[in-house]
């Protein structure tokens, strides 16, 4: 486990909020020079504390109209019916992202899809012809109100003004 100070908490905080962020601004936010800020960021980057920097895709722009979260239960929760499940989602476009859960399902898929029409096929000819996949439940995304949100990890709340607050655009 690493073990971080404030100041690359503050740096990890600033980070999730704006990955596009110049070294020299960070340097200034955090109050160090930008050769040890950059260091500091190269270690918390091969630590893998930092995964990657990403750009938020606004996806009904793309022309999907339907979020959805689907949880699938499989018919026996072994590696024989883990792996065939996984071999044949992870090549479906439809599915951003996958995640083995507890409780009344085994996995939680999020998917996004251009109408429902798209969905129905999805379902039907994608995912609950699979012989591994017992049941579904679909809830889909009426608006979403938060997400992407920084995992704060400072005690400081006046390091990020703003960040936690709600935007309703």
């Amino acid at each position: 486990m690493y073990k971080l100070d404030h100041i690359d908490k503050k740096i990890l905080e600033i980070l999730q909020t704006n990955g596009k962020i110049t070294n020299a601004k960070l340097a200034e936010m955090i109050n160090l020079s930008p050769a040890p800020t950059l260091e500091r960021v190269k270690k918390l980057e091969k630590a893998g504390l930092i995964k990657g920097y990403y750009a938020k895709i606004d996806e009904r722009k793309l022309g999907y109209g339907i979020v959805a979260y689907m949880m699938v239960s499989v018919i026996r929760q072994e590696d024989r019916d883990e792996k065939s499940f996984y071999n044949r989602i992870k090549n479906l476009h439809e599915i951003v992202e996958c995640h083995q859960i507890t409780g009344p399902a085994d996995y939680l898929i999020k998917l996004y899809l251009k109408d429902m029409e798209e969905f129905d096929m999805f379902v039907r000819e994608k995912l609950t012809n699979m012989e591994c996949v017992l049941q579904t439940q679909t809830m889909i995304v009426i608006k979403t109100y938060k997400e992407n949100q920084p995992i704060i990890l400072t005690d400081d709340s006046k390091t990020l003004d703003g960040v936690n607050s709600l935007k309703y655009d």
